[in-house]
């Protein structure tokens, strides 16, 4: 489960593929979207694209089984920003 919240739009992909989609200005709240995903065996890869219009913004995103416990062997792997 992709559990993930935006202030603002926000677009999700895994490995390439568009898994979710928000568009438009909300309050940023923990887990307020629920995405059923299923991870491949071996590394995956996830992007997100955040859309702000003017102030702060913020995001949360979490990898879960659908009881909502810590997928064992997934780990965060950060990547520098492409340009």
């Amino acid at each position: 489960m992709l559990r993930i919240g935006s202030d603002g739009d926000l677009i999700v992909w895994l490995n390439g593929r568009t898994v979710w989609e928000h568009i438009g200005e909300r309050q940023f709240k923990t887990d307020e979207d629920l995405v059923p995903v299923t991870l491949p065996k071996g590394e995956s890869q996830l992007m997100l694209k955040l859309g702000q219009s003017a102030g702060w913004w913020g995001f949360g995103v979490r990898l879960t089984d659908e009881n909502d416990q810590p997928i064992a062997g997934v780990r965060p792997v950060p990547q520098p920003p492409r340009h």
